[in-house]
Formats: structure tokens, sequence, C-alpha cells
């Protein structure tokens, strides 16, 4: 092999090279998880694994059924159980509503995002919280005013 054509080889071998190092990962085949909170390591659940919407949803011992696992569908958290979503109950506008499971209908009571550990409203830019900072299994999920305290803040 003459010098310029080792050259040529030699460059394409580090193009190629360079092509894979920087290539974006791939997404995720399988999105869904639970979603766990800082107050005391619960996971988020759907109360009673009822398949039913308007269920309550609330916080419970992690153990990985379905009525525990979430995944983001745009800017909507639904379940794996019954693919409902994550819903502020009547579309309340107020501190204190409680969290239920509906089905999806795209209104901005069911339109969350992530602000750091805070899962948030866009309805009305309140944070998901565990009703009281209450440490015990089976604590009722609602919106509140974002504090920054463990009982908003979620992995």
């Amino acid at each position: 092999m003459n010098g310029s054509r080792k050259a040529r080889l030699l460059l394409f071998v580090v193009a190629v090279a360079a092509a894979v190092l920087t290539a974006p990962a791939a997404a995720s085949a399988d999105p869904s998880g639970d979603i766990r909170s800082r107050l005391n390591n619960l996971c988020v659940d759907i109360e009673g694994g009822s398949y039913a919407p308007g269920a309550r949803v609330i916080t419970w011992t992690c153990h990985g059924n379905a009525n525990q696992q979430w995944y983001w569908d745009g800017d909507q958290i639904r379940s794996d159980l019954n693919h409902l979503c994550l819903d502020i109950a009547g579309g309340n506008y107020e501190r204190g509503a409680g969290i239920i499971t509906w089905p999806c209908h795209g209104n901005a009571n069911q339109s969350w995002y992530w602000n750091g550990q805070e899962i948030r409203s866009t309805l009305n830019n309140l944070c998901l919280d565990i009703e009281g900072g209450d440490y015990n299994r089976g604590a009722r999920l609602i919106t509140w005013t974002c504090h920054g305290n463990a009982n908003q803040r979620w992995y």
C-alpha cells in the first residue's frame, strides 16, 4: 500500500470512529418506571390497583406492579396499569386539588413538566405534592404551591 492510500484509509477509520463516538444515544424502548418521593422513598401509586377512572393517586411502598409504573407521553404522565393520565380532579386550579387517574383528553389539568426534582402542572404551575408532608403509606397526592421541601421532590 502506498503512502497516500494508507493516509486515506487512516482518515476514513478516524472519521468512522468519530461518528460512532459522537452519535446520540438511542431513546429507551421502555420509558416506563416508578416515580419515587424524596420524602420517604415511597412510590406514586393508583390506590388499590384500581382500573377505574377517578381512582385516587397516593404514595405506597414500591412493589413494581403496573399501578406504580408510569410513562411520559408528551407532557402527560400515563399509568402502565390502564394508560389513564395523571389528572388534577375536575380541572381545579386551587391549591389542594386531588390527583386522580382519568382518560387522557389533552387539557391542561393533565399536562405536567419537570422543574429540577419537582413535577409541576401546566394548568397552574403548582407542584405535585404529598399532602401535608405525610410520611406514611397511603398519603394523598395533591397540587400545592412549590416550596422545595422533600414532599414535592421526585425521582
